[in-house]
């Protein structure tokens, strides 16, 4: 895996996304998969409908189910690149495990417009994907405003509580129609971006795999401070609306941190309302 230049942290900082090839191995590759499938067992336990067009399923990794899964956030080519590219002090706040069954995913972004923390998405597919078959598709720069805002009054933002056949939004343009960029990966490819590029997928079929973890900068000001807690309320919000079967975090993992070198993630995750009080098991650090 090659280090991340300055180019790249340009490209990155310019049109908001960037992948880099092969960060996880074939091995690191085939434990994830075991933990996975683990995973999205239990959750069909605790739940066998898909969430809207996605079909999608959901659940967290931060549990002793998945020791692989659960220590990503602080794997060592993963935290430098975010490190890197985000020249900030960070600290993620969820590791997902995702799967799609649905057509298309709906143009939007993850992170709401009107709030103005630097968050970050990291994205590991575990089936080869380009444009016809899932692959992500971004616009390029519409993390940055005033593209960002324009979008939004544009009407681009889809619902995914719609079918396919319904699926258009207020500009009038079908999916395929907005020009992007797509994405061809590999497994152990990362895709890193911004949470407020605007993004979508088309084509694909059933079980569609990724993983997931987002990062936050940690706010240098207040107005920072109130939308990173707005995500968090955002955040709690998803996971409730796509009927996750375990909660965020777990005690295991919680554990894991505290008594690890990203200790002072919990206190983080604490401030701004990701975890809860009680979940610390006496408080912040």
């Amino acid at each position: 895996m090659k280090n991340i230049t300055h180019a790249d942290k340009q490209f990155f900082d310019m049109f908001g996304f960037l992948i880099i090839r092969n960060v996880l191995s074939r091995p690191e590759i085939k434990l994830i998969e075991k933990e996975y499938d683990y995973g999205f067992k239990k959750t069909l336990e605790h739940h066998s409908n898909g969430f809207g067009m996605r079909k999608q399923f959901n659940w967290s990794n931060l549990n002793e189910m998945c020791p692989n899964l659960c220590s990503l956030p602080y794997q060592k080519n993963i935290l430098r690149i975010v490190k890197t590219l985000m020249s900030h002090k960070i600290f993620p706040y969820l590791c997902n495990s995702n799967n799609f069954n649905g057509p298309a995913t709906e143009w939007h972004t993850d992170q709401a417009a009107n709030t103005d923390c630097f968050a970050v998405k990291v994205a590991f597919y575990l089936d080869e994907l380009d444009e016809n078959s899932g692959g992500l598709r971004f616009l390029p720069c519409s993390h940055r405003e005033p593209l960002n805002s324009d979008l939004w009054d544009f009407g681009l933002h889809g619902s995914n509580e719609t079918d396919i056949k319904d699926y258009q939004s207020k500009s009038g343009l079908e999916i395929d129609q907005v020009p992007s960029y797509y994405c061809r990966t590999n497994p152990g490819d990362m895709v890193i971006f911004n949470l407020k590029i605007w993004h979508s997928s088309l084509g694909g079929g059933k079980n569609r795999r990724n993983i997931t973890i987002n990062y936050s900068k940690y706010p240098e000001k207040e107005s920072e401070s109130e939308s990173l807690k707005k995500l968090a309320i955002q955040s709690k919000q998803t996971m409730k609306e796509l009927n996750f079967p375990t909660p965020q975090f777990s005690n295991y993992w919680i554990d894991q941190i505290k008594n690890g070198p990203h200790y002072e993630w919990l206190n983080s995750l604490y401030e701004f309302g990701f975890i809860e009080n009680n979940y610390l098991k006496g408080g912040p650090m």
